[in-house]
Protein backbone atom coordinates (compact mmCIF):
# COMPACT_ATOMS: atom_id res chain seq x y z
CA UNK A 1 0.00 0.00 0.00
CA UNK A 2 1.35 3.45 -0.52
CA UNK A 3 -0.22 6.67 0.84
CA UNK A 4 -1.18 9.82 -1.30
CA UNK A 5 1.49 12.64 -1.07
CA UNK A 6 1.02 14.25 2.32
CA UNK A 7 2.24 17.74 3.10
CA UNK A 8 3.41 17.86 7.12
CA UNK A 9 4.86 21.45 8.28
CA UNK A 10 8.34 21.14 8.78
CA UNK A 11 9.31 17.65 6.70
CA UNK A 12 10.80 18.34 2.89
CA UNK A 13 7.70 17.33 0.75
CA UNK A 14 5.99 15.47 -0.28
CA UNK A 15 5.75 12.42 2.40
CA UNK A 16 5.01 9.51 0.98
CA UNK A 17 4.56 6.41 3.07
CA UNK A 18 4.22 2.73 2.02
CA UNK A 19 3.33 -0.54 3.54
CA UNK A 20 3.76 -4.15 2.78
CA UNK A 21 0.83 -6.56 4.40
CA UNK A 22 3.31 -9.83 4.67
CA UNK A 23 6.46 -8.00 6.25
CA UNK A 24 4.83 -5.45 8.04
CA UNK A 25 7.62 -3.14 7.02
CA UNK A 26 7.24 0.73 6.15
CA UNK A 27 8.99 2.81 3.60
CA UNK A 28 8.80 6.40 4.23
CA UNK A 29 10.47 9.48 1.83
CA UNK A 30 9.92 12.71 2.35
CA UNK A 31 10.53 14.88 -0.60
CA UNK A 32 12.20 11.90 -2.57
CA UNK A 33 14.73 10.97 0.13
CA UNK A 34 14.71 7.97 1.56
CA UNK A 35 14.03 7.82 5.67
CA UNK A 36 16.74 6.08 8.15
CA UNK A 37 15.09 3.02 9.67
CA UNK A 38 16.30 3.70 13.62
CA UNK A 39 14.46 0.79 14.80
CA UNK A 40 10.94 -1.00 14.98
CA UNK A 41 8.64 1.21 13.93
CA UNK A 42 10.85 4.34 13.95
CA UNK A 43 12.30 6.73 11.49
CA UNK A 44 14.53 9.74 11.08
CA UNK A 45 12.89 11.63 8.11
CA UNK A 46 14.19 14.28 6.18
CA UNK A 47 13.08 17.81 7.30
CA UNK A 48 12.42 20.78 4.88
CA UNK A 49 15.86 22.67 6.51
CA UNK A 50 18.04 19.59 6.04
CA UNK A 51 18.14 17.83 8.89
CA UNK A 52 16.22 14.86 10.34
CA UNK A 53 13.35 14.44 13.05
CA UNK A 54 12.31 11.24 14.58
CA UNK A 55 8.79 9.81 13.11
CA UNK A 56 7.13 6.99 14.74
CA UNK A 57 4.68 5.01 12.64
CA UNK A 58 1.60 3.11 14.32
CA UNK A 59 -1.22 1.18 12.33
CA UNK A 60 -1.32 -2.06 12.78
CA UNK A 61 -4.20 -5.35 12.29
CA UNK A 62 -7.30 -3.28 12.30
CA UNK A 63 -6.32 0.14 10.45
CA UNK A 64 -5.97 0.27 7.02
CA UNK A 65 -3.65 3.20 6.85
CA UNK A 66 -0.99 3.97 9.04
CA UNK A 67 -0.16 7.34 11.21
CA UNK A 68 2.98 9.31 11.47
CA UNK A 69 4.11 10.75 14.71
CA UNK A 70 6.18 13.74 14.64
CA UNK A 71 7.07 15.42 18.17
CA UNK A 72 3.83 14.36 19.47
CA UNK A 73 1.18 15.14 16.48
CA UNK A 74 -0.27 12.82 14.68
CA UNK A 75 -0.66 13.16 10.90
CA UNK A 76 -2.98 10.14 9.25
CA UNK A 77 -1.65 8.93 6.23
CA UNK A 78 -5.32 8.32 4.48
CA UNK A 79 -9.10 9.32 5.48
CA UNK A 80 -10.45 7.19 8.71
CA UNK A 81 -12.24 4.26 8.51
CA UNK A 82 -15.70 4.03 10.28
CA UNK A 83 -14.61 1.08 12.95
CA UNK A 84 -17.50 -1.48 11.82
CA UNK A 85 -16.32 -1.75 8.47
CA UNK A 86 -12.41 -2.11 10.14
CA UNK A 87 -14.33 -4.99 12.26
CA UNK A 88 -15.64 -6.72 9.27
CA UNK A 89 -12.70 -6.38 7.29
CA UNK A 90 -10.47 -8.22 9.79
CA UNK A 91 -13.24 -10.89 10.49
CA UNK A 92 -12.29 -13.65 8.05
CA UNK A 93 -9.23 -14.09 10.27
CA UNK A 94 -11.63 -15.78 12.67
CA UNK A 95 -11.44 -18.77 10.41
CA UNK A 96 -8.09 -20.05 12.53
CA UNK A 97 -10.39 -20.96 15.24
CA UNK A 98 -12.34 -23.80 13.80
CA UNK A 99 -10.24 -23.76 10.34
CA UNK A 100 -6.68 -24.58 11.99
CA UNK A 101 -4.04 -23.27 10.05
CA UNK A 102 -5.39 -23.51 6.58
CA UNK A 103 -8.62 -21.43 8.14
CA UNK A 104 -5.57 -19.16 9.30
CA UNK A 105 -4.53 -18.70 5.82
CA UNK A 106 -7.29 -18.47 4.04
CA UNK A 107 -8.59 -15.29 6.62
CA UNK A 108 -5.61 -13.56 6.37
CA UNK A 109 -5.59 -13.80 2.56
CA UNK A 110 -9.16 -12.51 2.95
CA UNK A 111 -7.95 -9.49 5.33
CA UNK A 112 -5.56 -8.33 3.32
CA UNK A 113 -7.97 -8.33 -0.07
CA UNK A 114 -10.27 -6.55 2.75
CA UNK A 115 -7.79 -3.99 3.78
CA UNK A 116 -7.70 -3.26 -0.16
CA UNK A 117 -11.01 -2.83 -0.23
CA UNK A 118 -10.80 -0.45 2.68
CA UNK A 119 -8.08 2.01 0.41
CA UNK A 120 -10.06 1.86 -2.34
CA UNK A 121 -11.93 4.84 -3.12
CA UNK A 122 -15.05 3.84 -3.05
CA UNK A 123 -18.38 4.89 -0.95
CA UNK A 124 -18.75 3.61 2.66
CA UNK A 125 -21.74 1.83 1.49
CA UNK A 126 -19.86 -0.23 -1.16
CA UNK A 127 -17.18 -0.89 0.96
CA UNK A 128 -19.23 -2.74 3.34
CA UNK A 129 -20.81 -5.20 0.36
CA UNK A 130 -17.40 -5.93 -0.92
CA UNK A 131 -15.98 -6.59 2.50
CA UNK A 132 -18.86 -8.97 3.19
CA UNK A 133 -18.52 -10.52 -0.22
CA UNK A 134 -15.52 -11.27 0.56
CA UNK A 135 -15.70 -12.44 3.81
CA UNK A 136 -18.37 -14.63 2.41
CA UNK A 137 -15.98 -15.74 -0.33
CA UNK A 138 -13.23 -16.74 2.38
CA UNK A 139 -16.11 -18.88 4.07
CA UNK A 140 -16.99 -21.09 0.69
CA UNK A 141 -13.08 -21.17 -0.26
CA UNK A 142 -12.37 -22.59 3.50
CA UNK A 143 -15.65 -24.98 3.24
CA UNK A 144 -14.37 -26.00 -0.40
CA UNK A 145 -10.80 -26.61 0.28
CA UNK A 146 -11.59 -28.25 3.54
CA UNK A 147 -14.14 -30.82 1.88
CA UNK A 148 -10.86 -31.77 -0.51
CA UNK A 149 -8.58 -32.51 1.90
CA UNK A 150 -11.21 -34.54 4.00
CA UNK A 151 -12.14 -36.29 0.59
CA UNK A 152 -8.29 -37.05 0.12
CA UNK A 153 -8.15 -38.03 3.53
CA UNK A 154 -10.60 -41.20 3.60
CA UNK A 155 -9.79 -41.63 0.21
Amino acid sequence: MRSEPLTIPGLASPVVVESSFVSGRYTITAGGYPATRLGRLRYAVPTASGGTVETTVSGGFLDAYPTLTINGVKHRTGPPIPVILRILAVAPIALVAVGGLIGGLIGALGCAVNMAVLRAALPSAVKALLVLAVGGATVVTWLLVAAAVGSAINS
